[in-house]
């Protein structure tokens, strides 16, 4: 390991020298001093430069491993968009979040085998990481009451000789299990309902754990836009080849393309939830919210990247993704 000698702590100033003496950064369109204090005040480097992957290296000659047209506003307009897109796409997360929960409690409500305790305490039977999740999240001050409510938890002596929270009587129902619930638990809740009392339109699980990626990628707000290019370990399902084919008119080529891309293919698994689950209220709000940021900086950015076919084709498919709320 030699990071700390090959990628020392530099200066914006350095940074900037370096971005365009060795990487081959232009900036005509976002001048060097404005680049410099971008770099001080809005952001930093490891996060906007992280965007040059979406652009090709010069191959041979005296440009060698430099990057072909890529201008440093290309960097930042990028990055504001990945911004935006993480912070509606939560938000589409947590609407879904929302639907399961309602469609769990209209279900339960119909279902007159089951009277909403006896499923809890056989699911957290069938899953004991699922009650530890539970131990180790109770003492959060929105959920502390509702959780010493409607369970016993006894302090015991592990192997090792360490004191440890156990879980020793449930008298949980599903509607107050399912606030207590992280969103990756809710979705094991969700499945192991619908696998014991199957539904016409149930969500496969693959698809399920696209959406918590998606959620928690855009929680921790990581970088979505950082490569468009596909990827050849990445494979869509067929249900969401299909989605892509049917309901988004993509052709064989273009699906290949953009579904083997991880964080296209699992936003538009986002998507084909959001679609299944969600209410036609949400889905008006959130189409609305959508349309003014394609309005605003989607497609005046398209003129930007015109040099670059794969992030333009890539903001195109998003585009078509967001014009199919409904």
């Amino acid at each position: 390991m030699c990071n700390r000698i090959l990628k020392p702590k530099r200066k914006s100033e350095e940074l900037i020298a370096m971005m365009r003496n060795e990487k081959g950064i232009r900036f005509d369109l976002m001048n060097e001093e404005d680049a410099i204090l971008y770099l001080k005040k809005r952001n930093n480097y490891m996060r906007t430069a992280a965007y040059r992957k979406n652009y090709p290296k010069h191959i041979f000659g005296n440009n060698k491993g430099k990057y072909i047209q890529l201008d440093f506003q290309n960097l930042t307009t990028l990055s504001a968009l990945d911004k935006e897109f993480r912070e509606k796409l939560l938000q589409m997360s947590i609407d879904v979040e929302h639907a399961i929960q309602v469609h769990l409690l209209q279900e339960l409500e119909d279902n007159d085998e089951e009277d909403g305790y006896q499923i809890v305490e056989d699911f957290l039977r069938d899953n004991p990481y699922i009650r530890e999740n539970l131990v180790r999240t109770s003492g959060g001050v929105y959920t502390k009451g509702l959780f010493e409510k409607y369970f016993t938890v006894e302090i015991v002596t592990t192997d090792e000789g360490y004191p440890k929270k156990k879980i020793t009587e449930i008298d949980c129902p599903v509607w107050v299990l399912l606030e207590l619930l992280t969103f990756g638990d809710l979705l094991k809740f969700f499945e192991y309902y619908r696998n014991k009392y199957p539904h016409p339109n149930t969500i496969p699980k693959g698809i399920l754990n696209m959406v918590k990626s998606m959620r928690n990628a855009c929680a921790h707000n990581n970088c979505l836009f950082v490569n468009f290019a596909p990827s050849d370990g990445t494979r869509p399902p067929k249900y969401i080849s299909d989605y892509a084919s049917h309901v988004l008119g993509m052709s064989k080529d273009d699906r290949s393309k953009k579904l083997s891309n991880r964080p296209l293919l699992e936003m538009t698994g986002l998507f084909y939830v959001y679609d299944q689950l969600v209410s036609s209220e949400a889905k008006e709000r959130m189409k609305n919210t959508w349309d003014q940021l394609s309005h605003k900086m989607i497609e005046p950015s398209l003129g930007q990247f015109e040099n670059n076919l794969l992030v333009v084709s890539s903001l195109r498919f998003i585009l078509n993704l967001i014009q199919h709320i409904h």
